[in-house]
C-alpha cells in the first residue's frame, strides 16, 4: 500500500539558501523557509525556475504547494508549486 498527502502553505517568504557540494561542483540543492503565524517551516525546492521565483518574493507572501518525502526517516516539504497571492500587493 502507498500513501501520498499534499501540503499548501501561505506565508511569507523570510529566507532562501543555494547549497553546493564541494564533492560535485555541478549539484546545487535549493532551501526556502516560510513563517505563518508564529511558526517557520523549511521547504525543499528541486526546481531552479521556482527557487528563483521564491528569491523575487522574499519578504512578501506566497502561495506554496508540495508534497510530503521521507528522507532517512525525516519529513521533508518538496515544493512543487509557488505563486504570489492574488490579493497581495
Amino acid at each position: 500500500m502507498n500513501y501520498s498527502a499534499g501540503w499548501r502553505i501561505h506565508g511569507v517568504v523570510s529566507e532562501t539558501r543555494e547549497l553546493k557540494s564541494p564533492k560535485n561542483p555541478d549539484w546545487r540543492g535549493y532551501l526556502a523557509k516560510v513563517q505563518t503565524l508564529g511558526s517557520t517551516h523549511e521547504i525543499t525546492c528541486e526546481d531552479q525556475a521556482q527557487w528563483s521565483t521564491l528569491q523575487q518574493l522574499k519578504g512578501q507572501a506566497a502561495l506554496l504547494g508540495g508534497e510530503f518525502e521521507t528522507v532517512k526517516g525525516a519529513l521533508k516539504l518538496i515544493l512543487k508549486t509557488v505563486e504570489k497571492p492574488s490579493n497581495a500587493k
